[in-house]
């Protein structure tokens, strides 16, 4: 979805299936797109999932009740690597807007949100939207996704971006983007196994703690 830091939000991963990616995270990729129009919803049927190791998940919608596990999700993500927008320190959204961004996701036709549960627990989330929803913009999605490092490189990334490239056929779009940190080759990697292709960078796009540049590199693809 990284997702992105291009002006959406999240991350992910491969190595043989997962990575984390950078851009923004999830909710703060909503936040920043609050641009939907309330319609036919993007609700998603809640369905079991295996992982490659065995482990059995769901994945749904996440609820404005589960706005504080959510948020906490994405502090231990933030935390686990550099390929976010923010770091774990800067990830304070209080309680009652991430239930906010999460009612708007399940309110609106032009974007959508999933978390994959174990149990009560969320151990990796998507976003996707749509661009804008200006004539001349619509066509574009993009998403942002985050995984925690714990469930990394057993399929979970790439079943999150193909919901996220359906949801974007739903949505009427024609093609996905979507940013990610050019020293993420793991991520590059798994985004081109899916078909997306590198369509330019931003240079210095990312200034980290250390004083290090990061490029990001822009990818799409067409549906």
């Amino acid at each position: 979805m990284t997702l992105i830091e291009t002006s959406f939000i999240l991350e992910v991963f491969l190595a043989s299936e997962i990575f984390i990616f950078e851009g923004w995270d999830v909710t703060q990729f909503l936040a920043q797109n609050a641009n939907g129009q309330k319609g036919t919803a993007m609700h998603y049927n809640e369905k079991t999932i295996f992982l490659k190791n065995g482990t059995e998940c769901t994945l749904r919608n996440p609820r404005e009740s589960e706005a504080v596990q959510f948020t906490a999700h994405l502090r231990r993500v933030a935390g686990e690597t550099h390929f976010l927008a923010r770091y774990e320190e800067e990830v304070v959204t209080p309680s009652e807007r991430q239930a906010q961004i999460i009612r708007e996701a399940l309110e609106c036709d032009d974007r959508m949100l999933l978390a994959v549960w174990i149990n009560d627990r969320p151990i990796g989330s998507i976003g996707v939207n749509r661009v804008s929803p200006h004539i001349k913009m619509r066509h574009r999605a993009q998403f942002g996704i985050s995984i925690e490092r714990a469930y990394w490189n057993i399929g979970l990334g790439t079943i999150l971006i193909k919901e996220a490239l359906e949801a974007a056929r739903e949505m009427g779009c024609e093609q996905v983007e979507l940013g990610v940190y050019s020293d993420n080759e793991r991520a590059r990697a798994l985004y081109r196994k899916l078909g997306f292709e590198e369509w330019g960078v931003v240079r210095n796009a990312y200034r980290l703690k250390g004083g290090a540049y990061c490029d990001e590199i822009m990818m799409g693809r067409s549906l």
